[in-house]
């Protein structure tokens, strides 16, 4: 549906539709209707000629939607559930679309094992829930069996999945679980690989190493709870998130050429920056009065020796008090450090805007990322500090 609120809009105008329609149609109207985005579930109580009746009043009662139904006196389908009348009662089983090609996650695929075992788990559960019936839950599990082999996932796996919710009722498993309490264990997000599955069991094997040290205990009162990132696969790889300017000469820092700019001789004309330790490719055009920058100070004397800053007022303004310490050689601060010996000038400071990020937060984050992807730090660069951010956001 294009944008993200799409659907909200369309459930919203389809609900007052609904409203409008059920409150000025005088015949026999369904006794039960109920509607999950673009499905409905009705029952009607009356012969099939007033239903086909009201179903052609909705279908004229707005220009913009048409409906199509399926009117069955034995059974139905609504979702991915396939509902029956049995002497009087209603049963319920597992429904697939034709178009269900049960393409699960292979086995093979390079993904945590708990991930793929999880999920012929999950599937059993849900015919656990959909199926009213034990016999017909017994049959539909023969079948999810083949359907996760064929995905060549073990037989183990997929029997203990199936045993595991075999003699459990199927009230239990839609009763709602309360919300487990939350935790304050540290995050350790790791990209995930094969061979990084050892890196997380020796970290926690080996953590009370530094929960028994006087100088960490504080720090890491409880071991981290080791997590997984998505690396990179070949959609990844193949398809950009975002488009090359067609011009990369437009990216970087331009003079702002205000009269009374201290900034603009300072400015660095380039689209990248590089330290020892990397490139950093600038995607964006920015000047003197650009605001909620992350920055680069650079060395005309030593390219690769940079600072790495961020601000949310105008680049001119923060680069006006790195200027001043320079001059007055405030050696307190980590870019005068620099600039005290070697012959060196204030001509020699520059600095160029890397990225903008308008929330503070992100901006931190974001800072200390090229920070350590550069290598900024003394004595490879000029930064003295490196703050640990969560950056789970």
């Amino acid at each position: 549906m294009g944008s993200r609120l799409g659907p909200v809009y369309a459930c919203i105008f389809v609900g007052f539709i609904e409203q409008q329609f059920l409150a000025r149609y005088q015949g026999t109207k369904p006794i039960l209707f109920l509607r999950y985005i673009d499905d409905i579930l009705g029952i009607a109580n009356c012969s099939e000629e007033d239903l086909l009746q009201f179903m052609n009043f909705v279908n004229t009662f707005h220009p913009a939607l048409q409906f199509t139904w399926d009117i069955s006196t034995t059974q139905v389908t609504f979702l991915d559930i396939s509902i029956s009348v049995n002497q009087g009662s209603l049963s319920t089983s597992i429904h697939y679309k034709p178009t269900d090609s049960h393409s699960y996650l292979t086995y093979s695929s390079s993904h945590p094992r708990s991930c793929k075992d999880s999920i012929p788990s999950s599937q059993v559960l849900r015919l656990r829930r959909l199926c009213s019936d034990d016999g017909d839950f017994n049959q539909q599990t023969t079948k999810m069996i083949d359907f996760f082999t064929d995905r060549e996932y073990p037989r183990d796996v997929t029997t203990a999945a199936v045993e595991r919710f075999q003699n459990i009722t199927r009230d239990e498993c839609l009763r709602i679980k309360q919300p487990r309490n939350g935790s304050n264990r540290p995050v350790m997000v790791l990209t995930y690989h094969p061979n990084t599955v050892p890196v997380s069991n020796i970290i926690i094997r080996n953590w009370k190493l530094l929960q028994d040290h006087h100088s960490t205990n504080e720090i890491f009162p409880e071991s981290p709870m080791i997590s997984y990132r998505r690396d990179k696969n070949i959609k990844d790889r193949l398809v950009h998130s975002y488009l090359n300017p067609t011009d990369s000469s437009a990216c970087g820092t331009v003079p702002c050429h205000r009269r009374r700019c201290n900034t603009c001789n300072h400015i660095s004309d380039t689209n990248c920056v590089s330290s020892t330790s990397g490139t950093y490719h600038i995607r964006s055009e920015f000047s003197c009065t650009s605001t909620h920058v992350i920055y680069a100070l650079g060395c005309r004397r030593h390219p690769h020796i940079l600072y790495i800053g961020e601000t949310e007022r105008r680049l001119a303004d923060r680069f006006t008090e790195h200027r001043r310490d320079v001059l007055i050689r405030d050696t307190a601060k980590p870019v005068p450090q620099h600039f005290r010996g070697d012959s060196h000038t204030i001509t020699d400071l520059t600095v160029t805007a890397l990225t903008q990020v308008h929330n503070t937060h992100k901006r931190k984050v974001e800072e200390q990322r090229i920070i350590f992807n550069l290598g900024t730090l003394q004595p490879n660069g000029m930064n003295i500090q490196f703050n640990v951010f969560n950056i789970n956001i």
